[in-house]
């Protein structure tokens, strides 16, 4: 597990046994990886030993096999208790020493290796599910190293300006403001815009990365990543209380007369139309209304990244669809208001996630010392422009059923998000 490997289970000989579910999830203490297999839909299975451990490959025996499982549940019980990963890390191999320094003293910072994901909730044409997609070799070999996805005003901007400022990393578009290091490339130029043209735009023989908000939120991101790039990337995540990043979002519209919004514009207003545009979509799709957020998988794609700020802020359906297409174990995920209050300790995780040195005391106070792109209160700033005690309470009604199941995949016990906290 320290390592974040792939695991290759072999046969032991004569070791057939029948195992009920309570079995399989209570009853296994050490870390040996079983087969799940659905003969005349009785649930045997199979008790592996593991012979070895791979970095590449190995995991495509038990997920092959796990595949056929018709309980989906059951395969994902094995599965969670046996603390197998998709994923590798290239590159890093992460010491429990390091996992401490991540982990330790409290801290939100999460690594999706980590997490209790039930991958049996994925699609089955997700690449985690699809041993095509899994196994197949990336299309290119000069990919950038680190992708930071979002979420748009949680914190992206300033953690790339930040990145490049180290010495072994160079960003891209560091003097457009909002829109630094942001190229679209994976969200919506991908069929139109040639990999030559868009690998033109990064520096050479250097660590380098970019932060396009949009790929958090575009449900055909991961898997175009992953074809593209396969495990040789870093993906980060920021994840900032809806409520304040919806707000935030709005101020730097007006601010910049994007959307068209201006000076007048009512944070109401554009609420109220956001949100019944959501849920007209939910409705024309007959979905549950009393339990949107048990039905993740049929509310993606419902609209482009910037197209409805109150979906954006829907985090839990947005990373479920990121850890069902890509390696868990190259995902980290960060707290935004943890990153605010704490930059210099946030930012040396970053650096050690993506196998940067780390910086100097001094030169990281002067790094993290400045706010790039903040949403800002605009000079007397009025009323309608800020969400106000029942506009918060309509949010926070949608919001809080997907926080809750983000809460609890992340173990955010301390973390609240309540309407009252802005």
């Amino acid at each position: 597990r320290d390592d974040v490997v792939m695991v290759k289970a072999t046969m032991r000989a004569g070791g057939t046994r029948q195992l009920t579910l309570n079995q399989v999830t209570s009853g296994m203490k050490s870390r040996t990886c079983v087969t799940v297999m659905d003969a005349h839909r009785l649930m045997l299975v199979v008790l592996y030993v593991i012979s070895f451990l791979m970095i590449f490959g190995g995991f495509r025996v038990l997920l092959k096999s796990m595949s056929s499982v018709n309980n989906l549940q059951l395969a994902s019980a094995v599965y969670n208790c046996c603390e197998c990963y998709f994923s590798t890390i290239s590159d890093i191999s992460y010491t429990a020493e390091r996992h401490k320094n991540l982990f330790g003293n409290g801290t939100l910072t999460r690594i999706g290796s980590n997490l209790d994901f039930d991958y049996g909730s994925c699609p089955k044409d997700s690449v985690m599910w699809n041993q095509t997609k899994l196994n197949s070799k990336p299309l290119h070999d000069d990919c950038p190293q680190v992708f930071i996805i979002g979420a748009r005003k949680g914190g992206t901007t300033s953690l790339y300006q930040y990145l490049s400022k180290h010495p072994d990393f160079e960003g891209v578009q560091l003097d457009r403001g909002p829109s630094a290091g942001e190229t679209f490339y994976f969200s919506s130029r991908y069929d139109s815009v040639p990999w030559e043209h868009y690998k033109s735009g990064f520096p050479v023989n250097k660590i380098t990365g970019e932060s396009s908000v949009g790929n958090l939120v575009n449900c055909r991101v991961p898997e175009r990543l992953y074809t593209s790039c396969g495990r040789t990337v870093k993906v980060i995540v920021l994840l900032r209380h809806p409520l304040e990043r919806y707000q935030s979002n709005f101020r730097m519209r007006v601010r910049l007369s994007a959307k068209q919004t201006n000076s007048f514009s009512r944070i109401s207003t554009l609420m109220m139309a956001e949100i019944h545009h959501l849920y007209g979509i939910f409705e024309k799709q007959n979905l549950n209304m009393n339990d949107l957020s048990s039905n993740v998988n049929l509310l993606l794609c419902l609209f482009h990244p910037a197209e409805n700020c109150i979906y954006e802020g829907l985090y839990y359906i947005h990373l479920h669809n990121w850890l069902c297409n890509f390696p868990a174990g190259n995902i980290l995920i960060l707290n935004s208001e943890e990153f605010f209050k704490s930059p210099k300790r946030i930012f040396s995780q970053v650096l050690d996630f993506i196998n940067l040195k780390p910086l100097d005391e001094n030169f990281l106070n002067e790094i993290t010392m400045l706010n790039y792109n903040p949403g800002g209160m605009i000079e007397a700033e009025p009323d309608f422009r800020l969400l106000s005690l029942s506009d918060k309470k309509t949010l926070q009604t949608i919001y809080t059923p997907f926080n809750k199941k983000l809460f609890e995949l992340l173990r955010w016990q301390n973390v609240s998000w309540s309407s009252h906290m802005i």
